[in-house]
Formats: structure tokens, sequence, C-alpha cells
């Protein structure tokens, strides 16, 4: 911050500033502008009306701006634009920037060793509201800490975690969800002997990943539930080694929980929730993201069996042992068809799914219609087909990647080797022409030396440089000179003694300097003698290259090059053909699972086995896009379809598995809600929760209204507050901890905590399932969420302090 400064100075150098960036302020004029009405709005009221844009700086410099207010506009504008285009560091230092790291050492550490001290409380202590003291630091945290660069936050993460393990060695204690188990931290690592090895109490925090230190699966926890429900959570899995690594984490919790598991066939149901358009924050789409994963989800399924087998992992079942459904679950799902974008990912996932259901179905239902089992059957086939197709089409594009990857090499080895040989010619040239500005130098330097030698001026007129010129040409002995010039007798001693000092020093200054050159001399020779051998070993190299280069493209490996490359046009028609027909199976069969449902349903017996039909049926009609037409049920909202999956894994006795891209902001609200719909299953049946969840959003938006109106709703909510009340305590309690574990600030990255010019910004999926009010550790009440002008739900301040704390600080 500029300080000690009148206003008319500030006034003149925020103009010259301004004046100055023509090229800046066009660039980022929406910017400016927002800035500078978000900033005399709340500050002076009167100067710039709301969508004004600032054409000139004139109105800076009114004389009743004072130069407190001035100060403010240059930092808001330096440290919210300017700093982020140019990163100048004398800028940052400008306005402080720097001096926040130490305060961040200093917490981190501190907030690190206070949340594992609750670990072993986890959701148990905000089961109730807030404890003593913890919104204040809260809100104490959100106004102290300025923001900091994402990897410079890494850093000092890594580091405080890194000296805390010195000075005390110890393991991530488990954290305690709501039903009083724990979530397990586990790390994968490769053992000496190149095996994986999954740690308990370890994990590879998102730090790692933003600073290049690593590129494994990120913050991967299991848990088990009373009822033997088996849940993981981790990051992306988007790369073989990280495919691996998750079967690794998996065999270990198969063996870990063996005794509670061993009853039942291993089915893994994958929940991704990344967007199929845009990410939050940047119009970066995530869709390579899910498109990588389903291959991985593939890879998974060839590999897993034998991979359990070699460690002697006991299970049971036959695969395919994991369906792969990605849920977009953020802003993003206000735009039109965005949830649809996913279903051509999820054809199979949704498939495997509904062929389990199916099986379970024929051992508790006698009545199964047999057109049903025979569509089934039929699409199973079709999977079946699909995936050797996946597998075969997988192998020969390995193969032809790594044959174009060793092409590649050898071709940008050539490349790099003649980049090399031109280099060095040039390295040559410039030292040839270095050396003769060298020599010509020296030549320069001996000619002032032989100067200083011979031509010493001594003399102290004109008249006895004549003399001593006839003495030196030997046109006159020193005796003449002395008959002519008697008084030269006195100092001719002197006038010698000086001549021959001065000869003296040049002859060894000209030696010194002869020496020098004659070594430079030498030292050239050599090095361009090193850099002409150089480059015949590069020019040997380089045909050697060739020789390689032409050797892998004999007759029979073209051949076998093309045949590979036309066997993979075919795989790629005939899945695609595959793809369809099984869209069209599907479509059919969710026809057949309507019909079932609506005969359960008049039926009036079998509650549970209907609650399970309607679950199965009701997801396979919103992917196949039937939900909503004449004779299906009403289309789910997308939290009504996550609800819908997340039970649809207790009705199928699977292995819920969440991810999103860290693991932590969407998992965090996913897994929070999962754990409060099995605490809710211990109480009530299956039926009686799905009925719950589907109407819970409507009865939120009647008990918002009553609020709104009278700060209070009727106890026909109370059900509704206490489910809220569970997630929130699941949110503080485990996932708070697990982001804060992972990347140092302890917040959930959903993106309420600023104001943003993109509408799809903001994560809107968990706010009906936060309590508006809670109570905090002085007994009184504090709001978490509050209303905007339409009555719709926002995160006031002390929600976005609790929930999103200093999420925004750290990388994604």
């Amino acid at each position: 911050m500029i300080t000690g400064l009148d206003t008319s100075f500030r006034v003149a150098f925020v103009t010259k500033i301004l004046e100055k960036s023509d090229e800046i302020k066009n660039k980022f004029e929406n910017k400016l502008t927002e800035l500078t009405c978000k900033f005399f709005k709340e500050i002076t009221k009167t100067h710039v009306k709301e969508g004004q844009m600032i054409k000139r700086p004139a109105i800076l410099s009114k004389k009743d701006i004072k130069g407190k207010i001035l100060s403010l506009f240059i930092k808001i504008v330096w440290g919210s634009t300017f700093l982020k285009v140019f990163k100048n560091e004398a800028m940052e230092k400008m306005i402080g920037m720097k001096e926040v790291y130490p305060k961040y050492k200093e917490k981190m550490r501190e907030d690190i060793e206070e949340r594992e001290k609750h670990v072993n409380e986890g959701a148990a202590r905000f089961k109730e509201g807030l404890p003593e003291g913890y919104l204040d630091k809260k809100l104490k945290d959100v106004k102290d800490f300025k923001k900091i660069p994402h990897n410079d936050l890494a850093k000092i993460h890594l580091n405080t975690v890194n000296n805390i393990k010195q000075e005390k060695p110890s393991k991530f204690q488990d954290i305690i969800s709501g039903d009083g188990n724990g979530w397990t931290a586990i790390r994968v690592i490769k053992s000496e002997d190149g095996s994986l090895q999954a740690i308990e109490g370890a994990i590879c925090p998102t730090s790692e990943r933003a600073l290049d230190v690593s590129d494994d699966l990120n913050n991967i926890y299991i848990h088990l539930s009373d009822d033997g429900h088996l849940s993981i959570t981790c990051g992306i899995i988007n790369t073989k080694d990280k495919a691996d690594q998750f079967m690794a984490a998996i065999g270990h919790a198969l063996d870990k929980y063996k005794e509670k598991l061993s009853d039942k066939p291993l089915r893994i149901n994958m929940h991704q929730l990344n967007s199929m358009g845009s990410g939050p924050g940047v119009l970066v789409s995530e869709h390579a993201l899910v498109a990588k994963q389903h291959q991985m989800v593939n890879y998974i399924n060839q590999h897993l069996e034998k991979n359990l087998r070699e460690k002697d992992i006991a299970f049971t079942g036959k695969g395919p042992f994991v369906s792969h459904v990605n849920r977009c679950l953020n802003g993003f799902t206000q735009i039109k068809g965005e949830d649809e974008k996913s279903h051509p990912i999820n054809r199979e996932g949704v498939a495997i799914q509904m062929g389990w259901f199916i099986e379970d179905l024929q051992k508790n239902y006698e009545k199964i219609p047999k057109k049903l089992t025979e569509k089934n059957r039929t699409i199973q086939e079709t999977i079946a087909k699909l995936q050797r197709n996946q597998g075969s089409l997988s192998i020969a594009e390995q193969y032809l990647s790594d044959h174009n990857s060793e092409y590649q090499i050898i071709k940008e080895d050539i490349e790099n080797t003649e980049a090399e040989i031109i280099k060095i010619n040039i390295r040559i040239s410039d030292l040839s022409v270095e050396h003769k500005d060298e020599l010509s130098n020296s030549l320069t330097r001996r000619k002032e030396i032989l100067n200083n030698m011979f031509f010493f001026n001594l003399y102290q007129d004109v008249e006895s440089k004549k003399y001593f010129d006839q003495l030196i040409e030997g046109r006159m002995t020193i005796d003449e000179m002395l008959e002519l010039k008697p008084d030269f007798q006195k100092n001719l001693q002197g006038i010698l003694d000086r001549r021959i000092t001065v000869i003296e020093r040049s002859a060894k200054e000209l030696i010194n300097e002869i020496r020098e050159i004659e070594a430079r001399n030498k030292q050239v020779n050599q090095e361009v003698e090193v850099y002409k051998n150089a480059i015949s070993e590069l020019k040997i190299k380089r045909e050697s290259l060739k020789t390689d280069q032409t050797q892998g493209s004999d007759l029979d490996e073209k051949n076998y090059i093309k045949f590979l490359t036309e066997e993979s046009n075919d795989k790629k028609k005939e899945i695609k053909a595959l793809e369809k027909q099984l869209d069209a199976e599907l479509k059919e069969l969710a026809v057949e699972m309507n019909k079932l449902r609506k005969d359960l349903e008049d039926e009036g017996e079998l509650k549970e086995l209907h609650a399970h039909m309607k679950i199965a049926s009701q997801l396979l009609a919103m992917q196949t896009e039937q939900a909503g037409k004449p004779g299906f049920l009403p289309k789910l909202t997308p939290a009504q379809e996550l609800s819908y999956q997340l039970l649809f894994d207790h009705v199928l006795g699977t292995v819920t598995e969440i991810n999103c891209k860290s693991g932590l902001d969407r998992t965090g609200f996913t897994r929070s809600l999962h754990n409060a719909i099995q605490q809710k299953l211990k109480d009530e049946p299956l039926e009686k929760v799905l009925d719950f969840l589907t109407g819970f959003e409507d009865r939120v938006k009647e008990m918002d209204k009553e609020y709104q109106k009278s700060n209070v709703w009727s106890d026909k909510y109370k059900a509704e507050y206490a489910f809220q009340k569970a997630v929130f305590a699941e949110l503080m309690g485990v996932a708070l901890t697990i982001t804060g574990r992972s990347s140092g600030p302890d917040g959930l990255k959903w993106h309420h905590d600023k104001k943003s010019l993109n509408p799809y910004e903001k994560n809107p999926h968990p706010l009906p399932f936060i309590p508006i009010f809670i109570q905090n550790g002085d007994q009184t009440l504090v709001e978490v969420i509050e209303f905007d002008k339409n009555g719709k739900r926002m995160l006031g301040k002390v929600g976005n302090a609790l929930l999103m704390g200093l999420s925004s600080h750290r990388g994604g």
C-alpha cells in the first residue's frame, strides 16, 4: 500500500496508472467495472451507478474523494486484477501479500494439531450444534487471511505436515462418522518388489498433486457400516496407475472386513461426480475426466478378479464387478441437457446394475415375468460382447500406441541429434568469432605496451626530444649531446632509470599477454576438437537411429500395424453398433420394469420389494429418458436421482464408491448425504426412507416459506430438520477434516463464498440438505442458510465461514 502521500498525489498516481493501461483496461473492463461499482456503491453510495462503465478516470480526481478511498481503490484494482495479470513481485510486496506467509504457517500448524485432536468425536462433535468458540474462530480466519498462490499454500501445507511428523511420528486416526464407525485413511505405495501395498493412516493429499510431487490416487478413505455396507471415497481414477491403486485399496478393504462381507457377492457401484459440460469456476470441460475414468473401469473389470486371487483375497460373485455411473453435481446442471450428456457413459453401468437387480429379484420373487428375465439375459450378452470388443480394442490401441510412441521417440531423437549438431556447429562458429575478437584485442594491447616501452615520453621540451631522438637513432653520442646540453648531465641518470623501470614493467605485461593468448589459443583448439568429436559421435548416433527407424518398419511389421489399425477401426464400428443396440434393449427393459412396478403397486403387498422396484425402474427410466412420459413416474431432480442411486447401492448390497476430481468437495457432500441415509435406514424401513427422500426437496421449500414468513416452522418438518442436521454434522465432522488433511484449509469448494459473473459456478445441490440455523456454543441460534430476494436458499456469512471456510485459497 502507498502511505504518507497526500490526496492530490494519490489522485495523480492512480490517474497516471489508468491512463497508461488502455489495453489492459479494455481487456479487463468488465472486471474493473464490477470492482469499481461494488467499491463505490458500498463506500460512497453516490459516484457510480451500478452497471456504469468507466470510460475515463476523471471521476477519481473529484476533490471530495478522500485519500483513504483512493488508497483502497488501488489495492482493489492491483490486488484483484493487475496482480493476477502481471504477478509482479514488487506489487505483491507493495500491497503486503508476502506478509501473510508466516501467519499462514502458524495457522496451518495450529489447525492441523487442533483438527486431529477431535477426529475421535468426528460428526458427533457437531450433532447438536457448534462447539464453544468454534464459529468465532472461523469468522476471524475468513476475515484475517488473505489469498496466496495455490502452489505456495500447498508448499506450506506439505512442509508443515512433514515437520509435525518428524517431531511426532504418527498415523492419521480414523474419523468417526455419525454411525460411530470410522473413515480409515489409506495410501497405496509400491513396495521394493514392485507390488502395491495399502497403508492405513496415510493419505496422498491434493497438495502433492498441486506441486507435481506425485500422481497417486488422492484421498482414499474406507468405511464399514454396522450392517456391513462398505464405502470407499477417493479422487479421480483416470490413469492405469490409479486404477491399480484403487484395486489394491479395494483388496485391502475386503481383507480387513472379510468377516462381515463374506456372504455378499462382490459388486462395486462407482459414483463419479464430474460435469460433462464444464467445471466450476472456469469454462473447462471435465468430459475427458469422465471418459478416461470409464476406460479405467473397463480396465478394472478386466483385471480385478485376477488381482484379488493373486493376493489370496476371498470374494464371491462373478464379473463384471464394477458399474460406473457419472452424476454431474455442480451448477452446470442448470444448463438444459447437462444430465443427459452422461447417459452414453452410463449405459453399461446402468445395464450392469439392472443385471444385478434382476438376478436378486429372481431369488426373492417368484412371479417375475419371463419377458423381463429374457430381456435381461439379452442385455447381459450384449454387455459381454461390448466388453470383449472393448478389451480387444484396448489391446490393439495399446500396441499401436506403443509402436507409435517408439517410432515417435526415435524420430524425436533424430531431430534432437540433428539440432544438437547444428547447435555445436554454431558454437564452433561463435567460438571462432569470439577468438578473433580476442586476438584483435590482444594485438591492440601489445601495441600499447610496446608504445610504452619504446616511446615513453620523458622529454621536458621539444628541444630535448630532438636530442633524445638523435641519440636513440644513433646519430648522436651521449658525449656529443652533453657537450651541446651540459645540464643533461645532472638528470640523465634519473631519466634513464625511469625509462628502464617503464621498459621492465611493460616487458612483463607483454610476456603475460603473450602467455594468456597462447593459453587461450590452446583452449580454443581443444574446445573445437571436443566439439568436432561430439559431432562425429552424434552423426554415428543419427545413422544408427535412422537404421532403427528403417528396421522398425519392415514389411511384416508394416503389415501387422496395418492389420491392427483396420482391426481397431472395425472394433470401433462394432462397439458403436453394440452401444446403439444396448440403448434400444435398455429402453425395452425400462418398459417391462415399469409394468412390474405398477403391478406390485396395485397388489399393495410386498412394500419393500415395491420400493426396490420403484428405485430400479425410475433410475432406468431416467437413463433411457422415458421418465415423465405417459405411464412413467415424473422425472427426478438431480438431488432425488443421487439419493435414489445411493439407496440402490443398499438394495443391491454393493460397495459404494464415490469420487470427484479431488475426492473432497462434491465427494464430501455425497459422502455426508450417504452417511445420513445410512443412519436413517438403521431406524426406518427402506420404503419409508424412499418416500422421505422423494418428497424431501418439496417439503424443504414449504418449510423455507414458513420460516421466511415468521422465522419458525411447524413440527411437521421435524424429520427434515433432523436429517439436515445429520448431513451437516457429517460435513463438519468428517468432510471438513478430510479437506483439511488434504490441502491445509478445511473448507468445501462449492463457490458460495464469492461473487462471480459465472451464473453456474455455485454448487446449488447441497443447500436443501443444510439446516437453516444451528445452535452456537453460547446456546444462541445462528443462521447458516439465508434467503435471496427471490426466496431462494443461499449460504450466509456464517454458512460460508463454516462450510466454505478458506477453500477458495486452495487448488482443485
